[in-house]
């Protein structure tokens, strides 16, 4: 098969760790795209098992494909080296275990040169991995049940809109999703602002589409479904570790209200930024004051600088009594 041209239409950046089960499924769907010009990097985030081989393999068939690696150091570090290597003029992330329909590409490049477009969402639809019939009431079933339907938009955004006046009407409608691999990008507006994942914390999403977004000149958003989001018992909306939220959370708190604070007092911008850390502080109270007092100190020994002063001057007076209180 022939190559991207020099510069390809199009980076799919796919980070993957130990993704042996689902890699050749998401890899099939994105080398079967009715748009070719693309070039597919896959970060291999310090795997263990077959993925790295059988990323390889594609690599070998493909010339579009390309194989770097690095030590684990979680999803945000590896979306960032894929971010670093890529080359086309739009970027597009895609997780390892999921897939997508075979127009993504198509839909969306359309899009963003019909409406002259920096950025352009779209929606998704989630399904349980084959053999992951959950108990009713576990937290995988719990975690499929708000997310079958989650990532579906029924309000209509024609055209194009500036990016924090899009970011205001999704947060109205109830229907603003963070996830990065239900957006597709100009690869210049993230280089130019130097746009970065968070790295070591999960939740990663959460200041990268909230920043992305902001900066957009223009932003439009696609009804179609576009996406196909697993969920199995290691995704993380269903692992049961309080840990995971508190440090992502906090962590995205900081980084919207550090970005936020460089935007024009009393515009869009700010204002949507408030919303957002309002949703970050409810998540992070309710998280804390599901620990009693002994795993919240447990916790707080080990936890990283964002997540202390976050609890500290944010999370604390507000919490329950005796409630996430060491």
């Amino acid at each position: 098969m022939a190559g991207p041209s020099v510069t390809p239409l199009v980076s799919i950046v796919v980070p993957f760790h130990n993704e042996a089960l689902t890699l050749d499924r998401c890899l099939a769907s994105l080398t079967a795209q009715t748009e070719a010009d693309l070039e597919i990097i896959c970060v291999d985030d310090g795997s263990v098992d077959a993925s790295p081989a059988r990323a390889a393999g594609w690599a070998a068939r493909d010339d579009r494909i390309t194989v770097v690696t690095q030590s684990q150091s979680g999803l945000g570090a590896a979306r960032n080296h894929g971010l670093d290597v890529a080359t086309g003029h739009y970027l597009y992330f895609c997780d390892a275990d999921d897939y997508v329909s075979p127009v993504t590409v198509t839909r969306c490049v359309r899009h963003l040169a019909e409406h002259d477009l920096d950025l352009v969402f779209f929606g998704g639809s989630s399904f349980l991995e084959a053999g992951c019939e959950p108990a009713p009431g576990s937290p995988l079933a719990v975690a499929f049940s708000r997310l079958e339907t989650y990532y579906r938009r029924t309000h209509r955004y024609e055209g194009a809109f500036a990016g924090p006046r899009l970011l205001r009407l999704l947060l109205a409608s109830g229907e603003y999703r963070v996830s990065a691999c239900m957006q597709m990008a100009r690869r210049e507006l993230v280089r130019a602002n130097g746009l970065r994942f968070d790295e070591g914390v999960a939740y990663e999403d959460n200041y990268w589409t909230f920043a992305l977004t902001v900066l957009a000149r223009r932003a439009g958003c696609l009804p179609d479904c576009l996406y196909f989001r697993s969920v199995h018992p290691d995704s993380l909306t269903a692992r049961p570790d309080p840990a995971l939220p508190i440090h992502g959370y906090s962590r995205s708190l900081l980084s919207i209200a550090a970005f936020a604070a460089r935007c024009a007092p009393g515009g869009e911008a700010q204002a949507a930024a408030g919303q957002l850390i309002g949703q970050c502080r409810t998540n992070l109270i309710r998280a804390w004051n599901g620990l009693d007092r002994r795993a919240a100190a447990a916790l707080l020994e080990t936890a990283p600088p964002a997540t202390i002063l976050v609890h500290q001057f944010i999370v604390q007076p507000l919490a329950g009594p005796g409630k996430g209180r060491p």
